[in-house]
């Protein structure tokens, strides 16, 4: 006879092993490192997307989410003084669908800035680090945002084009952003039947636009194949709207199809011409861009011989090497290091460009002998392999910039350890609305 088995029952997350209910009123006592309000319920932390620090909610119980369960808020019951009414048209109501960007938006300014410092000052703290160097946070102002990755999808003829709803792969059709530029926000509306017509009904993609010095840049990652047609479709829309670049990319894979180039998409650092790579790494604004060159240039000011880590196509690297020092530029992806090269090469400055992966092949001894200043700008993974050969063997001084402030306590944690003191941590907020931002962090040799 076959052995009948039961279906284990589901954990309740009560001592008792009684069922949550369905339904439950909370106080939100705090902000989770995404942005999320926290509430404690029968000793269980809810997550509850656009809860604030004070507000009483009717909540729903979601999914198990980390060490606790997400909940989505039904009612505000009474509204903490640190909510505001979101600006942007497209934020979710409550319980309701919308853009997932700006989850924020509900924050008032002080609450919204309190809660970016206390980011960084968290991840200090669980690092074992002092806070007392954490300067105050730097912002950027909003619609400053020269880059954006949006998602498309083609249904009945017609376009859905712009961010994922919260939680969810659905896009939410934007029709304006307070974070995006002008010329970005202008492009979108023309895109939606162009991409109608090159892309199948019920297909989709992604958009990468750039706003460059000489024009926008645009990179279209689709499944389609490209037949006359929809390429001379596409090479139109470029000449039409004046566009410097459009690339396409079957499936988001392999290189990039060029279908017009009509201008060499460019920036500048410290005055130096670079033109972008496709679908190459910019940070987000002029502004915030701005920002971390002056904290960066500042704190290496004085010293003759530096490196650049993860470089990138030179953010950093060419203002060092525009205020004389030699420059080791180390990066992995070899287009924005060719732009570095190129850039740097016309203006005959002096930087030298490494291919490398300092992931797998951080730099040692004998590579760091000799510097005596030194910028890591890794991914949000951090750069734990290089940080403990720096600790051993660094230079008398080191920046350290990141947009996870938990990889940067923890680099900062094995710094010190090494022998370095943290003089002064600077929050920078290129990213208004959101949980995300940048730090940057100042050391030097005992």
């Amino acid at each position: 006879m076959a052995q009948r088995f039961r279906r284990p029952a589901a954990r309740s997350g009560r001592p008792d092993g009684a069922a949550l209910p369905t339904l439950h009123e909370v106080t939100i006592t705090d902000l989770g490192g995404g942005g999320d309000g926290l509430a404690n319920v029968d000793g269980q932390t809810f997550y509850v997307r656009g809860g604030v620090p004070g507000d009483r909610l009717l909540v729903r119980r979601g999914e198990k989410r980390g060490d606790g369960l997400a909940a989505t808020i039904q009612q505000i019951l009474d509204p903490s003084p640190l909510r505001q009414s979101p600006p942007c048209p497209h934020y979710p109501p409550p319980g309701g669908n919308g853009c997932g960007g700006c989850s924020l938006q509900h924050l008032s300014p002080t609450a919204h800035d309190r809660f970016k410092e206390e980011r960084v000052r968290t991840a200090l703290r669980r690092a074992g680090l002092d806070d007392d160097t954490l300067r105050p946070l730097v912002t950027v102002r909003q619609g400053q945002r020269r880059r954006a990755a949006l998602a498309f999808v083609v249904q009945n003829g017609k376009t859905r084009l712009g961010f994922n709803q919260a939680g969810s792969h659905r896009i939410c059709d934007v029709q304006t952003c307070l974070q995006l530029q002008p010329e970005l926000l202008e492009i979108l509306p023309p895109l939606r039947p162009m991409l109608a017509q090159v892309v199948a009904n019920g297909q989709g993609g992604d958009l990468l636009l750039t706003n460059s010095l000489s024009g926008l840049d645009v990179l279209i990652k689709a499944p389609a194949q490209l037949d006359l047609f929809n390429r001379e479709t596409l090479a139109a829309f470029a000449e039409t709207h004046d566009l410097a670049r459009l690339f396409w990319q079957c499936d988001g894979r392999g290189e990039a199809d060029p279908i017009a180039t009509r201008r060499s998409p460019q920036v500048q650092f410290a005055g130096v011409p670079v033109t972008i790579p496709v679908g190459g790494f910019l940070q987000p604004s002029r502004q915030g861009e701005t920002t971390l060159i002056t904290l960066v240039v500042d704190a290496l000011r004085g010293c003759r011989k530096v490196a650049d880590l993860f470089c990138g196509c030179g953010t950093f690297a060419l203002p060092l090497a525009v205020n004389g020092a030699q420059v080791l530029a180390v990066e992995d992806n070899a287009a924005a290091l060719s732009a570095l090269d190129h850039a740097a090469r016309a203006q005959t400055l002096s930087v030298r460009c490494l291919h490398r992966d300092l992931d797998r092949r951080p730099l040692g001894t004998a590579d760091l002998q000799g510097l005596d200043g030194l910028v890591f700008d890794p991914p949000r993974a951090g750069a734990m392999a290089q940080a403990h050969l720096l600790a051993t063997a660094g230079p008398p001084k080191l920046v350290a910039v990141s947009c996870n402030p938990a990889t940067l306590a923890r680099d900062l944690k094995i710094l010190v350890q090494g022998g370095y003191n943290i003089e002064q941590i600077t929050p920078v907020d290129q990213f208004p609305l959101t949980p995300h931002l940048e730090a940057v962090a100042v050391l030097h040799r005992k």
